[in-house]
């Protein structure tokens, strides 16, 4: 197994499951340890998730899939900067143009 390199997009198994969306199977599995304290998870799924403001912008984002507690979809690094996204901890907001 090759180590993951890019910034990680992730989707919660649960949302994916939930809003029913398709996967597909990652083209670089790894395993990651810093979802849950103690435990390892290989990531073997890629989801495409749409996200949207309204009518002002609309994307999709190949996210990975990941067992865990969580329900918030996390945006990577790369994202952010193909965006120009700032991001507001307090408030738990991405802010871009």
């Amino acid at each position: 197994m090759q180590p993951h390199i890019d910034n990680e997009n992730i989707v919660p198994k649960a949302v994916v499951d939930h809003l029913k969306l398709k996967t597909e199977l990652h083209p670089h599995p790894y395993i990651i340890c810093w979802i849950k304290k103690g435990h390892s998870i290989k990531i073997i799924d890629l989801s495409h998730v749409s996200i949207s403001s309204d009518k002002f912008y609309q994307d999709s984002v190949a996210c990975d899939v990941v067992d865990m507690d969580a329900c918030h979809i996390l945006l990577g690094r790369a994202w952010q900067h193909d965006v120009d996204a700032t991001y507001i901890r307090k408030m738990n907001i991405y802010m871009f143009n």
